[in-house]
């Protein structure tokens, strides 16, 4: 039998690099849901379809953002209760989380089905892809709580000591996702409604997998409807919003981002952005991981005042993103022709914007992995309101704000840079938020 993590003794460099593997891995293949599609659709239906996939990636944004918000807001506060011995608390949190999300994810799904149609012309889709967007949508509107509940319940059993089960839920989920896509799409001819179908099946893996979690030893996470406390469901919402702002972001700069291409490129513009924002989908899975692999140790620790070993954790985990941003760097401007001809066939007129598309985008994974990692040290240490203060800045205000101005000052391609100068500026303040709050009681 493995021995038993200790979060409050063992190696803080050991905690890490045990939950990192699994983490990382299981954050990364999450985000193979929509990558499986994108190379498939791109190479089995064609530009026209890739570009009607992109149109519903803020869907997933939005889904993935709910069950983030709950399950990263509880599990943080899951882990410091855990570190200040307070089990009843803890057992509280886990209940009301469970109770919140179920509520949420049925709601989306209810709205999004009564709404349909306005809402695939909401995305941007018009009279000449209205079906494909429709085609492939609807499966991520009906099965709107299997994808809610993935993120949510990946986080909960990570925050409960069992990140290898995470990662065996996604990686099911993914090898059954990666499969159904290439029978659905290729053998049986079924198109955007196929690949689609297979994502949702994915995740539908995915959560049956996790869920035997609770079923196994190790488990501490008991539901009791005694358990849940009004004033709990307030601290959930608060310690996760920074999380969903990671997450529905995402799908904010993507749907402004298709809206403005749409306006000044047109639809080539829309693939070749397609194929960046796919690229951003994977980089920000595996900024997530190393965020989620360091959140529990660093939660825990400061939960039973540990001070020190919250920096060493925060220290190895700022160096793993810098590093994972270099070779995304360097990887853009090595081989973006291949880059973008893994994803759909490279015409000359798509590689024109494509190219100097991931020259100019990639750059700004480097502040973006900063941004995001603070971001999950502010909530470990529990100081909620400025993690959500970076999260607005750089998820909200400045790359909507780019995004509009940059391209009526200096052309329609200058909307690729609106991310580098958004989270160049939010980087200065997480990191000075961050020294401030390391120097005083973090």
């Amino acid at each position: 039998m493995a021995k038993q993590m200790d979060l409050l003794r063992d190696r803080p460099s050991s905690l890490y690099f045990r939950y990192l593997v699994p983490s990382v891995s299981a954050s990364l293949v999450t985000s193979i849901y929509i990558l499986a599609d994108t190379i498939m659709i791109g190479r089995g239906c064609g530009a026209e379809a890739l570009a009607a996939l992109n149109l519903v990636l803020p869907v997933f944004a939005v889904l993935f953002a709910s069950g983030t918000l709950f399950g990263v807001g509880g599990g943080v506060l899951y882990s410091v209760a855990r570190g200040n011995g307070d089990d009843e608390r803890a057992q509280g949190i886990w209940s009301t989380a469970v109770l919140m999300v179920v509520g949420v994810a049925l709601l989306l799904m209810l709205t999004g089905a009564l709404a349909f149609r306005p809402l695939c012309y909401a995305l941007g889709a018009d009279e000449s892809n209205i079906q494909m967007v429709m085609d492939y949508a609807q499966f991520i509107v009906y099965g709107a709580p299997f994808f809610v509940l993935s993120y949510f319940l990946q986080a909960f059993v990570r925050n409960d000591q069992d990140p290898k089960r995470a990662m065996a839920g996604v990686l099911s989920g993914a090898a059954v996702n990666i499969i159904l896509d290439y029978v659905f799409i290729f053998p049986m001819q079924l198109g955007l409604t196929g690949g689609a179908a297979a994502t949702l099946l994915g995740n539908i893996v995915t959560v049956l997998v996790v869920l035997t979690h609770l079923r196994s030893p190790r488990n501490r996470l008991y539901f009791s409807r005694k358990s849940i406390r009004l004033r709990l469901a307030g601290e959930i919402f608060l310690s996760g919003a920074p999380s969903f702002f990671i997450e529905a972001a995402s799908g904010l700069i993507t749907f402004t981002f298709n809206r403005q291409l749409l306006r000044y490129l047109g639809h080539a513009g829309v693939v070749a952005y397609g194929v960046v924002a796919n690229y951003a989908l994977v980089m920000q899975s595996l900024f997530n991981g190393v965020g989620q692999a360091a959140q529990p140790v660093m939660a825990t620790n400061y939960g039973a005042g540990q001070r020190p070993r919250v920096h060493r954790v925060r220290l190895m985990g700022l160096v793993t993103v810098v590093i994972l941003a270099c070779v995304a760097v360097l990887c853009a401007y090595t081989f973006p022709e291949m880059m973008t001809a893994l994803f759909v066939e490279p015409t000359e007129e798509l590689l024109a914007l494509s190219v100097p598309a991931l020259h100019t985008y990639f750059p700004a994974f480097l502040p973006f992995g900063l941004n995001l990692f603070l971001t999950t040290y502010l909530q470990s240490i529990v100081r909620a309101a400025p993690a959500l203060a970076i999260m607005v800045l750089r998820g909200v205000i400045l790359p909507v704000l780019f995004a509009i101005v940059l391209p009526g000052l200096f052309g329609g391609f200058a909307i690729f840079a609106a991310v580098l100068c958004a989270e160049g500026i939010t980087s200065l303040l997480s990191i000075g938020l961050s020294v401030y709050h390391a120097r005083h009681g973090g």
